[in-house]
């Protein structure tokens, strides 16, 4: 049996005004969903919007292969990655991609797709930046090794338990009314 999925991936950059302070942390988000039901969000470490992109295309990627498909097409809002792979800036701040993808059993494909079109994954990193601005911890400082943008990195944070639970949209979700708004739920 021949199995595909299609993945929509999103990174972000924000600053956030901490009130009663001077201090404006700087914090990254990344985030996927699927065709299949399936999402993903987490802060994440990244010095640019393209690095948590590429986290976000990483974890993604991963996942599915893990998962056994035969065919993960990965959707992203960012020019540079597909640039990178395919494009004139071949093989350029890819971090562990093209290994992840030669690594893989399966076909993979890489589109850019217009930001218009990448709406939910867009609001799961809105997702991500609430439970950040909720958290007990912050502004909590994320560690280089969250980047995801290695191999080591990802299997390191996934037997230690860092990278967050994959979930499925038809599941008990334990976020607030609002937040299920956010995210179309």
């Amino acid at each position: 049996m021949y199995l595909t999925v299609r993945i929509w991936c999103d990174g972000s950059l924000r600053r956030t005004k901490i009130e009663g302070t001077n201090k404006n942390p700087r914090a990254a988000f990344a985030a996927w969903y699927t065709d299949t039901g399936h999402y993903w969000y987490d802060q994440i470490y990244a010095n640019k919007s393209s690095d948590a992109e590429l986290s976000a295309v990483m974890v993604g990627l991963f996942w599915a292969w893990q998962q056994g498909f035969d065919k993960i097409l990965i959707h992203t809002d960012d020019q540079t990655i597909p640039g990178n792979l395919y494009g004139p800036n071949e093989g350029k701040a890819l971090g562990d991609l093209r290994a992840l993808i030669e690594s893989c059993a399966a076909e993979v494909k890489i589109i850019h797709i217009h930001r218009s079109q990448n709406g939910q994954a867009h609001r799961l990193c809105n997702l991500a930046y609430q439970e950040y601005l909720t958290d007990n911890r912050f502004p909590r400082k994320i560690k280089r090794k969250w980047s995801y943008r290695s191999l080591n990195a990802l299997k390191e944070a996934q037997s230690q338990g860092y990278i967050k639970e994959v979930k499925l949209f038809n599941e008990e979700i334990s976020i607030d009314d609002k937040a299920s708004r956010m995210v179309g739920l």
